[in-house]
């Protein structure tokens, strides 16, 4: 009951920060039992909304719905009766407590069985050109002209100082050459891999620096803090990553080694 105190005056708060450390350092570490406490019902909108807004919960979409619907029927007086005794009016009530989640559940990202066991009983709540379009998407299998949320990932943590920056710039990784791509962050987000002709120099070392990645070379940082420079060029990957080609001076840079979980 602390955690919901602390979560209720944050959530109201200007404070950012504050509001982020809480969602992030206390919520997300242990998401489910959140959600199970027995205080859940009594959560403040404010802290729901900005949870729903998330792509790092964990859960899967269906798993979410469910626990907004307990919210929101715990929020909506006079749903304690079985659904299939609710009048339109309840069904109308519930539309009201939950008229600000909705738009923030990701619908489409359920399956097709999941929806009409999940959520089609509560269709009635839902706005109409939403319905349609969901019907639509499980008849056709075609998205087009719709607005969607991207898909939600799981709450992994990176050791990085780079990775958190909105404001880093490329990345590059590598399964074996053939599977090499570079890809940027940010608003403009891109993603390229190494043409089929080019794929002997995807990545290499370079003899006074540091990693390259294609042969103009698309991507370069120099090793030197004191000469932190670099050079984009688009050549060697699809797509064009960069924006802007040539050189530049960098901040801070990163290399991860990814490897096999033996256990899995």
């Amino acid at each position: 009951e602390n955690l919901l105190d602390i979560l209720t005056i944050v959530s109201r708060n200007s404070c950012r920060t504050l509001r982020e450390y809480c969602l992030d350092e206390i919520i997300l570490r242990d998401l489910s039992s959140f959600f199970d406490a027995d205080w859940f019902p009594s959560l403040d909108e404010f802290v729901l909304l900005a949870l729903l807004q998330r792509d790092d919960l964990g859960f899967s979409e269906t798993v979410l719905w469910e626990y907004v619907l307990k919210w929101g029927i715990a929020n909506t007086p006079g749903l304690e009766r079985r659904i299939e005794q609710w009048s339109p009016e309840d069904f109308t009530a519930l539309e009201r407590t939950l008229h600000r989640c909705i738009p923030y559940i990701r619908f489409f990202q359920m399956s097709h069985s999941e929806f009409y066991k999940h959520v089609q009983p509560f269709s009635k709540i839902l706005p109409e050109n939403l319905l349609n379009n969901i019907m639509h998407y499980h008849q056709t299998d075609c998205l087009y002209s719709i607005m969607l949320l991207t898909p939600r990932n799981p709450a992994i943590r990176i050791n990085s100082s780079v990775i958190i920056n909105p404001k880093c710039g490329w990345l590059s990784f590598s399964r074996g050459s053939k599977g090499c791509f570079i890809f940027s962050l940010g608003t403009d987000a891109k993603y390229g891999y190494i043409l089929s002709d080019q794929i002997d120099s995807a990545i290499y070392d370079h003899p006074e620096g540091g990693p390259c990645f294609g042969s103009g070379p698309d991507l370069y940082v120099s090793l030197k803090r004191d000469q932190p420079v670099g050079y984009r060029l688009n050549r060697c990957y699809k797509s064009g990553v960069f924006n802007r080609q040539g050189s530049f001076r960098w901040k801070d840079w990163e290399v991860f080694q990814i490897v096999k979980n033996i256990n899995s």
